[in-house]
């Protein structure tokens, strides 16, 4: 069997998923696909695939905008598919969001899943209390997880995590203002503290939508984020913020590890 996996990864957290769900599909063909680098050449891999994989960090109990504009571009015509989120505590419905813009592409979806991992939202102080408590035994409970979700898509046993109105509700709680402030947030709350910043340009490199330029050796915003936190986590001095003002505390992922590099190259 052939599977491509689809994945982006802000700061790491689905990174470790995707791998942890690729892993176990072990004597399989599995192709781990960037989504930031494939925005434009995907649909060949999902043609010549029998089984196709999306995966994604939810906010809001909604997708990031990069992910949507990707989905918007595929077509399923009736190929078998799973989806996945990371979330920090609960989203509702955020595989389902994913499993229903794909129904509307085309695609067959009869797995989804929530994986739970720690927050990355590193510039505000109170949300630090959900960041890395026993990370072993997160990343533990990940791998099984991701275990238990490929044998159930290996046997054709349905898991549509999030699919029941309670969840579809407890969604639409967090999506309905998170879609009202977002557009505010891509394009106004990113900022970066001209006095920290050494123009280092990581910033600009590591950035999935390209929002980032130098000006005068300093890190200038534009109006295209994504609201996935890479630039303010890896940012080596915390000169960048967007949810808070609090002292970056930098999150790179369940080991503490990941790489801008690793994230932002066009595959894992």
């Amino acid at each position: 069997m052939n599977i491509v996996l689809f994945v982006f990864s802000g700061t790491g957290n689905t990174r470790f998923a995707a791998q942890a769900i690729a892993d176990r599909f072990d004597g399989e063909t599995v192709k781990l696909r960037s989504i930031e680098h494939h925005m434009d050449d995907a649909q060949k891999d999902v043609d010549d695939s029998d089984l196709v994989g999306i995966g994604y960090p939810i906010y809001g109990s909604d997708l990031p905008k990069i992910v949507k504009t990707f989905l918007a571009n595929l077509t399923g015509k009736g190929k078998p598919c799973f989806v996945f989120c990371t979330q920090l505590l609960f989203s509702g419905d955020g595989a389902a969001v994913g499993g229903r813009l794909l129904r509307k592409r085309g695609f067959s979806v009869r797995w989804q899943e929530h994986f739970f991992l720690p927050n990355n939202i590193s510039d505000v102080a109170l949300l630090r209390l959900f960041k890395r408590a026993a990370p072993e035994i997160i990343r533990e409970r990940t791998l099984r997880k991701a275990a238990a979700f490929v044998r159930r898509i290996r046997r054709g046993h349905l898991c549509r995590k999030g699919s029941n109105p309670f969840s579809l509700a407890l969604g639409l709680l967090q999506r309905i203002p998170f879609r009202a402030m977002e557009e505010s947030w891509a394009t106004t709350r990113l900022r970066v503290d001209k006095d920290l910043c050494v123009g280092c340009g990581i910033c600009v490199n590591a950035c999935p939508t390209d929002n980032f330029v130098l000006v005068e050796h300093k890190a200038l915003p534009g109006k295209a984020c994504t609201l996935c936190y890479r630039c303010v986590n890896h940012c080596p001095v915390g000169a960048i913020h967007l949810a808070g003002n609090a002292k970056v505390v930098a999150y790179r992922g369940p080991k503490n590890e990941t790489t801008w590099q690793e994230l932002s190259g066009d595959s894992f």
